[in-house]
């Protein structure tokens, strides 16, 4: 197809599949004097929206408004959790969150006899009683990963118009995903649009350069690494199945992140090849590749 400034253009799409991993982890929930929770675990923030996710695990599991807890992380001295990578964070550390709050929730409710869920009740406890907190470790279901495959899912398409310069632009991109329970459906989306520019630099730009005679890379900054910019971000329309895991913790929630990406850079091949009819399995695909 040809678009009416000479732009071919091209549609292409790919499947994607991750492992749907869960690691060991802990998190310690407090009660403070002045009827907040605070929360602790040592996992880590990349901008992925840990702080915001947790903190509604923790809201949801003591019935108490959301500004009423306060999670706390990056600290080596709160209890062990893994890092923010290989798409297992929030399934590792959200049930160990849930735990320690459920813990709580079961001390404050055997010295009251209930669970006072407004702040001013809690505060009045915390002055007869002092600090109150509860740990809690939790752990993959060993039985569970011996019988079942955990993966996540998504299919991804991709609009490309290529110029007479063979230079690709990326217009659109839908993709629907399977990953489990929604927690937060706006963080969500935003770790898929970061996944599949990834894959936008994958597939057209990103390549490290060696001096094949000293081994040194020629590219090693920001200056000559090329990366996507806004001006290379195409619209973007993603949505999610939103069916809770039954094996996967008892949240039901799996990891979003690689799966945003594991299939952007095949859509966009197969794109190209419809636009141009040229297969470059070769990444990136750079404009000498398709003149």
């Amino acid at each position: 197809m040809e678009a009416p400034n000479g732009d071919l253009i091209g549609y292409g799409m790919a499947s994607a599949v991750y492992p749907a991993n869960q690691q060991t982890a802990g998190a310690i929930a407090s009660l403070n004097k002045d009827g907040t929770v605070t929360v602790q675990s040592a996992t880590h923030e990349t901008g992925t929206g840990t702080y915001t996710a947790m903190s509604q695990f923790a809201a949801d599991a003591l019935g108490l408004p959301l500004e009423k807890i306060r999670f706390e992380l990056g600290d080596s001295q709160f209890p062990t959790a893994p890092t923010n990578g290989g798409s297992w964070l929030t399934a590792s550390v959200a049930p160990a969150v849930v735990g320690a709050c459920a813990q709580l929730k079961k001390k404050v409710t055997d010295l009251a006899g209930s669970w006072p869920n407004d702040p001013a009740t809690l505060a009045h406890l915390f002055e007869r009683n002092g600090e109150i907190s509860a740990e809690f470790k939790s752990e993959p279901n060993k039985e569970d990963r011996q019988k079942f495959s955990f993966q996540s899912f998504g299919a991804v398409f991709v609009e490309a118009h290529v110029d007479s310069l063979g230079q690709v632009r990326i217009k659109r991109v839908v993709g629907v995903y399977d990953v489990g329970r929604m927690v937060n459906p706006r963080l969500a989306r935003s770790q898929l649009m970061g996944g599949i520019t990834f894959g936008i630099g994958m597939a057209l730009m990103e390549a490290t350069v060696p001096d094949e005679k000293v081994g040194r890379v020629l590219n090693p900054n920001l200056a000559e690494y090329h990366v996507p910019v806004c001006a290379d971000i195409p619209e973007f329309d993603l949505d999610f199945i939103d069916e809770p895991d039954p094996h996967m913790s008892d949240l039901g929630v799996r990891g979003i992140g690689e799966i945003g990406y594991v299939a952007a850079p095949a859509a966009i091949g197969n794109a190209i090849f419809h636009a141009t009819g040229k297969r470059v399995r070769d990444l990136p695909i750079t404009p000498d590749k398709l003149i």
